[in-house]
């Protein structure tokens, strides 16, 4: 019997709430299947809302291997050996007016990253406070706006509500109000904690598209992730999964539900 033909995939996953769970491994069995996954000859990528900084510090904590990091929700790509495949940012002065009105939102955390460092508000005294790869520290007599107006262009500014009901009614009215004012000019997604806002038309489906596009358009794609900021990749991808526990629009959005990401791994592999 002729052995079948060997179909290359990829498969794209979200990081937080997929595979990790407050940057720890969720299942080990999930890094070593995607390690089998490349093994085999198939490719992954990580496709998430994290910047540069907080993607890398997590995945070199996890020992976790990829062909393609998809960041920023789809505004900054980057392959295995670090290099930039695609990259947009938020312009400083527009930055500077969206981070002005997400001050003026109360009971709310706002952030910003640069490329160089990720900063947020971390008191309604105007405190910055900076990632340091484990948690944020405050900086001592550091004012957020002074710090954040030094920056240059921005590579994602995020809101979180201090608290957060299960229909996300706060994040939702946030997201409008945003769209609203520099709908023309940002991107606002939604996910399970947080409000991202990147440059204009870029989404995580976006960047599936060019990764397909670079690595190669005879790929079959699937995904997972548990957040609505997944929702365009279900849209995107040939096969589409998320998990049991999750939010049931996002459920109905998915082909297929798993309770891990190994799950999807032997599913390739099996195929």
């Amino acid at each position: 019997m002729a052995e079948k033909d060997f179909k290359r995939c990829i498969l794209f996953s979200d990081m937080d709430g997929t595979i990790l769970k407050e940057g720890k491994l969720m299942k080990k069995k999930d890094a070593e299947m995607l390690l089998e996954l490349q093994k085999a000859g198939h490719l992954v990528a990580f496709c998430t809302g994290r910047n540069e900084f907080e993607a890398m510090t997590a995945i070199q904590k996890n020992h976790l291997r990829y062909d393609y990091l998809i960041l920023n929700n789809g505004s900054h790509i980057m392959d295995r050996y670090g290099k930039d495949i695609y990259k947009k940012t938020i312009p400083h002065e527009l930055g500077m007016k969206i981070l002005e009105y997400c001050r003026t939102l109360q009971d709310c955390y706002v952030y910003f990253y640069d490329s160089d460092r990720c900063l947020n508000l971390g008191s309604l005294n105007g405190t910055a406070m900076e990632y340091d790869g484990d948690r944020y520290k405050s900086l001592k007599d550091c004012s957020f706006t002074k710090e954040a107006d030094k920056s240059g262009d921005f590579d994602i500014l995020c809101v979180k509500p201090l608290e957060q009901g299960v229909d996300y009614s706060i994040t939702r009215k946030i997201a409008e109000e945003i769209r609203e004012q520099f709908g023309d000019q940002v991107t606002a997604t939604m996910n399970e904690s947080y409000l991202d806002i990147t440059p204009k038309g870029n989404s995580k489906s976006s960047g599936m598209k060019q990764v397909v596009e670079w690595a190669g358009s005879d790929l079959e794609t699937y995904c997972i992730g548990d957040s609505f900021n997944d929702l365009s990749l279900f849209e995107a991808v040939d096969h589409s999964y998320t998990f049991r526990r999750c939010n049931d629009q996002i459920k109905a959005a998915a082909d297929h539900c798993v309770d891990y990401v190994y799950e999807v791994a032997e599913k390739i592999l099996n195929n």
